[in-house]
């Protein structure tokens, strides 16, 4: 009997959700809020758990699909495969153009909708990130918009816009506005707390989000994983309901950073349990977690009595609301039918180089001498040098898909030039084909292939190895522990069972940090052209990060150089490390370290050593072996003292030719020191007999080019070599910057200094040729004061894009007049930055609004090859009160024999008797003028655009007084000033009344103590009990009249 009542029970279950799915599906009569209601009301309480998660599983009886939340597209689709890749947001930002903004976001909400409707790719992108920029060290400030809240708000709009699309009824993506809220500290970011005052947190770190949610209607916010004044943000009630809900009317879903809920418990301490802190995430407002806390102890939580399933059921609602506001359930969205011709389009080709050129910062032009014109725009005529890391390189920065084209400043220059290059070196992001989770990303500052799991493979078409190739050369980076190394299998047309090739990569100790290892291949296999698979196997959670290989017929070297960093083993035990600046550290007495197969060709008879030792009077001794160590050293080498860990000297010792020649395992095996024995840089085996290279006829170059150093490792530095090159050279274009191993999600930077041993260069480059051209390539502000003094001119091309190369090289020549400012406060030195966990912008000094000094590049900074008038400023009205408007016009003229853009920009500063900025902006156009034109800017200013937050009241006021009216070309660059005077928004009235009908506030009725309303800053003229409904202000407190 029993089993016949529930084989009942079970019929009804199935027959009600048959009959549901019907109603959910299929009555479109009904909004998404409440066929998302009928759906979550028809889930058992398991099913629901499952859903609020990042990664949810199919509910297959309700027609519920497999889902990722998890998608990436700040400046393109990510981990997805070829996308088209825009600038970074700080790129893009110093564009000032909201229209572009649109249509970017479009763009890739275009090419999402191809992924989605091709491959089930999720429709949820964790983008754009809109934290503040208040200092230039935060390891993501690529990411952002800026600094000022206002301009961030503005752009996030229009990108956040392009990204849902416009239609009345779907949208085309989900857009997440991130990190809420005062994120900017990556080193302890899952335990820090922001401690900040009201002022602060209203007046700067969150006006940005409050504009997605009122004029966006962004669909989806990521919660940080900080907390603000000791409150984890995923668990605050004030900045989840209170603030993002139930004040800017918040109406779609809250997701956690990843991990960011684990953190509530542990290392944030706020709860005692997971199951406590998944209950106080829900109940503040959070409804989906990136990771599993709420999939594993929601059910716990539950049973503990600590949420309710009513809780689970109004997140669930909201998450399953955007789903179906993207048209999963229907068959009839807008976007079904997008073409996947559109990734990589000419349209979105274009549109990514005109974002590149748009961004381009001109932060310095002057003459190199008297008399002379400024250097920039160059004359196509003059002999170029290129010199410094970032000449062939596409930086994309962090979260980035793998581009459909791409171009180098050196192949833009090249093809200026009519030089021919080859470039023997394959990117491993540019595959055809792929299997498991491969996606390329930039973990380095160009394109790599990243998040390759064990069994992943990429395939590469119509490899050509000519003649036959018996060297190939990896470029390879992993954190993973020596005993977890990556294995890459490589497969000759056809992967089957047995690999023409097995390599074992290096462990370097960093996702980003790279090392080039030379395997032996068989020439005979290797040769002719061939479609190559790589299978990756090894690693832990993830294998190598993989930058680029090359195949190469072996030729003899004429000299070997070792990285002593870069060992492939050393002795149990040892302490040994490769340090940040790629040395051999913390070497103990008996320590070895080995190198795995060093060519040292037909033979060596000379090798130096660069070292360095704080040690007085302990001498480092370094013995040598070949293949093994044992027996009696090869060599014995006595390294010098020298004036501390840091001060490298190289020492050049003699050693037998007949010996070391061949390929070799090396090992060195050290004695000596005091504590530790002497830090090693590099090893350069060389032949002093070995014959010079002839010269090369260089009368009709045009274009030199030398690498000079690395980005951040100084073992490569050859100044030799770069004086050579910039004096032969009528101009030196040195290229700058930064890379994801200076600073990057989890990465802090602590100076705002060049890294390496760039400015050593530069200032090298400027003994013996003046006519430089500085041109950047970085995530943030850097300090170039020495350059600002030294150098003529200088460009700042952040990380552009697949465009970037060309774009530079039509900036240079002139055929782009630049326009981008910066968006950004450049300081002097990392003297004038306080501590970086300091959230206090106005004690701290921070950004163009406290700012007290002279910035060596200005907010709103950026020069043009033209020059712009400012005249006849107007406003309509001298006086401002509550919900008036101020149109405030003038005219702009380009004064120059250029073609150009300015960005305009509109300041105020309120004259008040408490602190406020000293500028903010209020208002910016980007103004479109050929060679004498004039156009008259018209810019509103609203009475609430003044506005502070009164911490004493807990609210928004605009005070009696006047208010300064500023136009100019930058923050510090002012043409046009007048004044406003404006009326306070608030007159008081006092009732003896009761409190009848507004919350529960408790007032003496009894006495009859007076109480204060105050509504929105308009005077109340009537009794409480006659009052409309809203947000009103009792005895300072803010309460809710329903």
């Amino acid at each position: 009997m029993k089993v016949k009542l529930l084989a009942v029970a079970a019929a009804v279950l199935v027959g009600a959700a048959a009959g549901y799915a019907q109603n959910f599906k299929d009555d479109k009569t009904l909004s998404f809020h409440e066929r998302a209601k009928l759906l979550v009301s028809q889930m058992t309480l398991q099913e629901k758990i499952s859903q609020i998660g990042n990664n949810c599983g199919p509910v297959n009886r309700l027609g519920i699909k497999r889902y990722n939340y998890w998608n990436e597209g700040i400046h393109g689709v990510a981990r997805s495969g070829i996308a088209t890749q825009f600038p970074v947001s700080k790129a893009l930002s110093s564009t000032w153009d909201t229209d572009l903004m649109l249509r970017v976001g479009t763009a890739i909400s275009d090419e999402a909708r191809v992924y989605n409707n091709r491959d089930g790719k999720g429709l949820t992108y964790w983008c754009p990130t809109i934290n503040m920029s208040r200092d230039p060290r935060w390891g993501r400030d690529e990411e952002n918009y800026g600094e000022d809240p206002y301009l961030t708000g503005t752009l996030a709009v229009a990108y956040i816009k392009g990204m849902q699309g416009d239609h009345p009824k779907y949208l085309k993506t989900v857009a997440t506005a991130k990190h809420f809220a005062a994120n900017n500290y990556e080193r302890e970011r899952h335990s820090h707390s922001s401690e900040l005052d009201d002022r602060n947190l209203r007046e700067y770190y969150l006006p940005a989000f409050e504009m997605c949610v009122k004029d966006a209607k962004v669909a989806s916010v990521m919660s940080a994983y900080n907390a603000v004044n000791g409150v984890p943000c995923c668990a605050s009630p004030e900045l989840l309901t209170d603030i993002l809900r139930k004040e800017w009317g918040f109406k779609g879903f809250v997701t956690s950073d990843c991990g960011a809920i684990q953190d509530i418990y542990d290392p944030h301490h706020y709860t005692s349990s997971l199951e406590e802190a998944a209950a106080k995430a829900i109940r503040a407002g959070e409804d989906m977690n990136c990771g599993g806390v709420f999939q594993n102890n929601t059910m716990g939580a539950i049973s503990q009595g600590l949420l309710t399933e009513a809780d689970v059921d109004s997140a669930l609602v909201r998450i399953f609301e955007a789903r179906f506001a993207l048209g999963e359930f229907d068959d009839d969205n807008p976007w079904s039918g997008i073409s996947p011709s559109i990734i990589g389009s000419e349209a979105h080709n274009a549109l990514a180089k005109e974002a590149a050129l748009k961004s381009i910062v001109l932060l310095k032009n002057a003459a190199p001498a008297a008399g002379q014109k400024p250097l920039l725009p160059l004359d196509p005529n003059k002999k170029v040098a290129l010199i410094g890391p970032m000449t062939n390189l596409v930086s994309l920065g962090g979260y980035s898909g793998s581009c459909p084209v791409s171009t180098t400043l050196l192949q833009a220059f090249a093809a200026r030039h009519g030089v021919t290059l080859y470039d023997p070196n394959n990117q491993f992001e540019y595959f055809d084909d792929k299997h498991g989770n491969c996606n390329a990303e930039a973990n380095g500052c160009d394109g790599n292939l990243g998040n390759v799991r064990a069994g992943d493979w990429v395939m590469y078409k119509n490899v050509d190895l000519g003649e036959g190739c018996d060297v190939l050369t990896v470029r390879s980076a992993t954190a993973n522990g020596a005993d977890k190394p990556t294995v890459m299998k490589i497969y000759i047309d056809t992967k089957g069972a047995v690999p023409d090739a097995t390599l074992t990569l290096p462990v370097t100790g960093s996702w980003g940090k790279y090392v080039e290892t030379v395997f032996d291949v068989d020439a005979t296999r290797f040769k002719g052209v061939h479609n190559l698979y790589f299978e990756f196997t090894g690693g832990n959670s993830y294998c190598s990060n993989m930058d680029w290989y090359r195949f190469e017929k072996y030729q003899e070297p004429t000299e070997a150089t070792v990285n002593c960093g870069a060992f492939t083993k050393s002795n149990d035990g040892s302490k040994m490390k490769m340090e940040s600046g790629g040395n051999l550290g913390y070497v103990a007495d008996g320590d070895w370290a080995m190198y795995e197969g060093i060519n040292l060709g037909n033979g060596c008879d000379r090798l130096t050593i660069t070292s360095a030792s704080g040690n007085k009077l302990e001498r480092t001794t370094v013995e040598i072996y070949l293949d093994k160590i044992e027996g009696t050293p090869l060599a014995r080498i006595e390294l010098p003292a020298t004036d501390g860990w840091q001060a490298y000297k190289d020492v050049t010792h003699n050693i037998d030719e007949a010996t070391f020649a061949g390929r070799h395992d090396l090992y060195l095996k050290f004695s000596g020191g005091y504590i530790y024995c002497d830090n090693l840089l590099r090893m350069r085996f060389f032949n002093s007999k070995t014959p010079a290279e002839p010269v090369e006829d260089e009368s009709g170059k045009t274009l030199f080019t030398e690498r000079g150093c690395n980005i951040v490792d100084v073992t490569a530095t050859d100044l030799d070599a770069v004086k050579a090159t910039a004096a032969k050279s009528d101009v030196v274009i040195f290229t700058a910057g930064t890379d994801l191993s200076v600073m990057n999600e989890g990465h802090d930077r602590s100076t705002i200094e060049l890294p390496g041993d760039q400015l050593k260069v530069l200032k090298a480059i400027a003994e013996v040729n003046p006519n430089i051209i500085l041109l950047l390539q970085s995530a943030s502000s850097l300090n170039v004061s020495w350059a600002n003094e030294n150098v003529p001119a200088i460009l700042e091309a952040w990380y552009g894009g697949q465009a970037q190369g060309e774009a530079i090289a039509d900036v240079i020549y002139g055929d782009f007049n630049p326009s981008g400012k910066v968006t950004s406060t450049w300081y002097n030195s990392d003297s004038e930055l306080p501590d970086i966990k300091n959230y206090d912008i106005r004690a701290g000094h921070r950004t163009y609004m406290y700012y007290n000094k002279t910035p060596l590049y200005c907010f709103g900074h950026g020069l043009s090859y033209t020059t712009f008038d400012y005249d006849n400023l107007s406003l309509s009205t001298k006086t401002l009160g509550k919900d008036e408007t101020v149109t405030i016009s003038f005219d702009v003229t380009n004064s120059g024999e250029r073609d150009g853009a300015e960005i305009v920009q509109l300041y105020t500063h309120a004259n008040s008797a408490v602190e406020r900025p000293l500028k903010e902006l209020k208002g910016f156009a980007r103004v479109e003028l050929k060679a004498g034109e004039t156009k008259t800017v018209n810019m509103e200013l609203r009475h609430g655009d003044l506005r502070w937050y009164n911490p004493a009241t807990h609210y928004y006021e605009v005070e009696d007084g006047t208010v300064d009216i500023m136009i100019g070309s930058s923050s510090s660059d002012i043409r046009l000033t007048d004044s406003i005077t404006t009326r306070a928004a608030q007159v008081l009235a006092t009732y003896k009344s009761g409190l009848s009908g507004i919350g529960s506030v408790a007032a003496d009725t009894a006495t009859g103590d007076k109480c204060v309303y105050r509504l929105d800053g308009i005077k109340v003229e009537s009794e409480p009990d006659s009052l409309a409904s809203g947000i009103y202000i009792v005895d300072g407190k803010k309460m809710l009249k329903k």
